[in-house]
């Protein structure tokens, strides 16, 4: 919940078209990011790859800035 507002700074600034890459660890293997190359809030798991450093897994969620903007 501490987050919201970075996050939704984050958001604001890839709608007016400012380079965003925001990624944020939110606990355990759990991060949180926002980037401009898909329009969404990415609540994912990551893992560790020794060779080429932290990866997102498959679970996780992405929420559209449609429903960000909605709150």
């Amino acid at each position: 919940m501490g987050l919201i507002n970075d996050i939704e700074e984050q958001v604001q600034l890839s709608l007016v078209g400012k380079p965003i890459n925001y990624t944020m660890h939110i606990g355990g293997t759990w991060h949180v990011s926002v980037d401009n190359k898909f329009p969404t809030v990415d609540i994912r798991r990551w893992y560790e790859d020794s060779r080429t450093g932290l990866k997102p897994t498959c679970v996780g969620i992405a929420l559209t800035y449609i429903i960000m903007l909605a709150r």
